[in-house]
């Protein structure tokens, strides 16, 4: 899936709570994006999808110093018999409790294939089990240097 990291502006990610959100084709992708306020405007809606989307449980950072790099990752988020229209994006944050101070971790395109140009088109599920599962490096994995 191809993926943005956004910055990480005071995230709490040893007691934070974490969810991904699903977001509509309407939505258009930008650095300038921090909070979840700014892209909730897109959010997906429909049967069993509460707005917000789905907490991510069990959420971990691991740091691996001798390889310089962190890795955030949890277990997948689901949701179960979900009918909703046009879904494009999957957004992780952490959820503050406001929009506008919950920050925006990173953004995953949930239809196009990695390295492809093309996309599928947008998903819409009909009553439909789905989930969306971090990577083997997890959602994020950065490195940095000393």
């Amino acid at each position: 899936m191809p993926t943005y990291n956004y910055s990480y502006r005071n995230v709490d990610w040893d007691a934070g709570t974490f969810k991904m959100a699903l977001l509509t084709s309407d939505y258009v992708p930008s650095r300038s994006h921090a909070f979840f306020d700014d892209v909730s405007a897109n959010e997906a809606s429909g049967t069993n999808y509460t707005a917000g989307g789905a907490t991510l449980a069990n959420p971990a950072v691991t740091r691996d110093a001798s390889g310089y790099r962190d890795q955030f990752s949890s277990d997948a988020a689901s949701w179960t018999a979900l009918t909703c229209d046009d879904i494009r994006y999957g957004v992780v944050y952490e959820d503050t409790g406001d929009p506008a101070t919950s920050v925006l971790i990173a953004w995953f395109d949930l239809v196009q294939e990695p390295e492809a140009s093309e996309t599928v088109g947008p998903y819409s599920p009909v009553a439909a089990d789905c989930s969306v599962a971090p990577s083997s490096l997890g959602w994020v994995d950065d490195r940095y240097e000393t």
